[in-house]
């Protein structure tokens, strides 16, 4: 409707001051002749997560849209630098709403880990072939490590005693519905999405 703000207005409306220069500053926006700012950069991000699907369709759709005429090998480049970047957003934009808390006293000095997975399909495919896995940091959302893996197996964690690692329930797991399960206390933990509650 008329006057109403696309989804990628309301994305600007939320994003913490200084964010363009902060793109400069952590390596994502380097010299080029194609992309020259950041909000630039954050709709080749974008288009490349929603439309694009692929670095070549992500450059068509720069050109088709007047942003910037780029080559696939370029869309790829900038994408690769972007990461520290978005994490930096992503974190300031959560804390901002507090959407993100500090960590827990009786957590200690442990970090803790989310971890999740989603669907890749090949080209042409209407499943998911393949999974990416991913462990996020959850109070500061840094990433600890990605993988692409057959989709054989559940959401799956462990620890050595340090750090927690948190996975979502629902892949059989004899647990109760939207609570996450928590290793590397020295004991299983069950914990409420809300931290509500908690209980051995």
């Amino acid at each position: 409707m008329r006057g109403e703000k696309t989804s990628f207005e309301q994305l600007l409306s939320v994003m913490p001051d200084g964010w363009e220069a902060k793109a400069k500053e952590l390596g994502a926006l380097a010299r080029g002749r194609e992309i020259k700012n950041a909000l630039d950069l954050l709709r080749l991000v974008f288009l490349y997560l929603t439309e694009g699907k692929s670095f070549s369709g992500t450059a068509a759709l720069l050109e088709f849209s007047g942003i910037c005429a780029i080559s696939k090998k370029a869309v790829f480049a900038r994408f690769q630098k972007c990461g520290e970047w978005l994490r930096r957003l992503c974190e300031r934009i959560y804390r901002n709403n507090e959407a993100i808390i500090e960590p827990t006293e009786w957590l200690g000095e442990r970090k803790v880990y989310m971890v999740d997975a989603s669907d890749e399909p090949v080209h042409g495919s209407d499943k998911a072939d393949y999974w990416l896995r991913y462990a996020i940091g959850l109070f500061d959302l840094g990433m600890k490590e990605m993988a692409l893996t057959g989709t054989g197996l559940g959401e799956k964690g462990h620890s050595d005693g340090g750090p927690c690692v948190l996975r979502q329930t629902g892949d059989g797991a004899p647990v109760g519905k939207g609570a996450v399960l928590c290793f590397g206390l020295g004991r299983r933990c069950l914990m409420y999405i809300t931290g509500s509650r908690a209980g051995g």
